[in-house]
């Protein structure tokens, strides 16, 4: 059962337990400053939103009276700690250990000024398993449509269209949309473009990139009209690229959260510094745009594998050369723009998802150095096994077990056989393998040598070199045999 009651916010106490909290806390003060630690600036956005406009009458505090063993004639707040905590730092701002956050509250206009605020109205229950229901369905996805179920990117701009509100990223978005035969392939998974990633990552230095610029609320570019098409389409398949065998996209906001994630994920697949710009055109007249038609010709439909042929296929006006080399200092050491297939093989898919989107390499060197040649092994012996290719070697009249340089010299033969290799590329593997497979090579030293620490630019170059080899092993062609 429960009940509404009004209750001063003097009497409300935030919960010490608070999923949000990353570490143990012991008094209402460190439960406070926690908040602030985690979310500062929004709570003192939230709480400038509260003077402003009050709290929202829509969203009632569902708190719990306090026990014996608490305060007597107090509430934790259950539901609400956020606005508890804002609340509590509006009438004194003195809480705030940090400077920054003291002195910015101090500025806010005080509780004492707005009487309506003096007291909030709570939900109040006795019942937890009553609270555990309710606190499941609002914080837990959308439950098959009993909970909450956020808004879609159009319904997100439907409203906000009505407002006379138009944002960056509401704009990029329908861009999108409106070239609808360009973005075919990527549309198929449209709702996992969320509106709050292109908010993020169309910061002020990816506009830069994309020569964007507002104008009366408009948006323009100043890139050619194909490259603006080309990069854009770069960033949306790898937002919604889904690995065989799951449901969900392999991108996650942590690839673009900081200014610098956000730097390196753009150089990662290849949208680099505009080389000229051009005459300023509006966005929401591109579809209009004579070039369309030349632009869909000269395109073809996008899948989600994605290899040197294909990124070739377009070329910008502005560029000798469209292939980019892979950025032998980036964080990861799999570049996003490598998509391999793998069938049925977990395992190998598991490992290249860990190397190509969870380590990084100022985090997880060594783990790095070590799953590069358990990654390479398990490939040329999966292959091997698959394609059932014999190994005929001798050695004193007995078959000898195939070592990993012996392993990838018989896949690159084989995949040369099937035109899935050039001669070049096969000497250039087997003459790197032949140095960095022996027993005093790097990738057998990770392994077993305790004084050799792994280097990021050694460690890329070292994928680089045996990537023409995996995209091979693990290509359409290999998995529709």
């Amino acid at each position: 059962m429960f009940e509404f009651k009004q209750i001063k916010i003097s009497k409300l106490l935030l919960d010490l337990e608070n999923p949000r909290f990353t570490k143990e806390v012991f008094n209402q003060r460190d439960a406070i400053n926690l908040m602030l630690e985690l979310q500062g600036d929004k709570i003192l956005n939230l709480a400038k939103d509260i003077v402003d406009n009050g709290l929202d009458p829509s969203e009632n505090m569902i708190v719990r009276p306090s026990t014996e063993n608490e305060q007597d004639g107090f509430y934790i707040v259950l539901e609400g700690n956020r606005r508890t905590a804002a609340l509590k730092l509006l009438e004194q701002p003195a809480i705030a250990e940090k400077d920054k956050y003291r002195n910015k509250f101090s500025k806010l206009e005080q509780l004492d000024k707005a009487d309506s605020l003096q007291e909030v109205r709570c939900v109040v229950i006795k019942d937890e398993e009553e609270y555990d229901h309710w606190i499941s369905l609002k914080h837990t996805g959308d439950n098959k449509g009993v909970g909450r179920e956020r808004w879609t990117t159009p319904e997100t701009d439907r409203y906000n269209a009505k407002h006379g509100k138009i944002s960056i990223q509401s704009q990029i978005y329908q861009f999108i949309v409106s070239h609808k035969e360009y973005y075919e392939e990527v549309l198929k998974s449209q709702k996992f473009i969320y509106a709050t990633n292109l908010s993020r990552l169309f910061d002020k230095d990816t506009q830069e990139k994309f020569g964007l610029i507002m104008n009366d609320g408009y948006l323009y570019s100043r890139l050619p009209y194909e490259e603006f098409l080309l990069k854009l389409d770069k960033v949306l398949k790898e937002m919604v690229y889904i690995s065989p065998g799951n449901n969900k996209p392999d991108f996650n906001v942590s690839r673009i959260y900081r200014v610098q994630d956000r730097k390196e994920f753009l150089n990662d697949i290849g949208v680099d510094e505009p080389v000229n710009f051009v005459s300023a055109w509006k966005l929401e007249d591109a579809f209009k745009n004579k070039e369309k038609e030349e632009t869909k010709e000269n395109s073809s439909h996008f899948t989600k594998y994605v290899d040197d042929k294909e990124s070739s296929e377009i070329k910008s006006p502005n560029r000798k050369n469209n292939k980019l080399l892979n950025n032998i200092n980036r964080n990861s050491l799999i570049p996003i723009s490598v998509k391999l297939l793998f069938g049925n093989n977990q395992k190998c898919a598991s490992i290249f998802q860990e190397l190509k989107n969870k380590l990084k390499h100022d985090q997880h060197p060594y783990t790095i150095s070590v799953m590069l040649r358990i990654f390479i092994d398990l490939s040329v012996s999966e292959f091997m096994e698959s394609k059932r290719i014999p190994y005929n070697k001798k050695q004193n009249d007995k078959e000898k077990t195939p070592g990993l340089y012996d392993k990838v010299q018989i896949c690159s033969s084989y995949l040369k056989e099937q035109g899935l290799l050039s001669q070049t590329q096969i000497s250039a593997i087997n003459a790197f393998a032949k140095d960095k497979l022996n027993a005093k090579g790097t990738l057998q030293q990770y392994v077993h040598n305790q004084y050799l620490h792994p280097s990021k630019d050694i460690l890329n170059r070292e994928w680089d070199n045996f990537e023409p080899l995996l995209k091979a092993i693990w290509s359409v062609e290999m998995q529709s045999e």
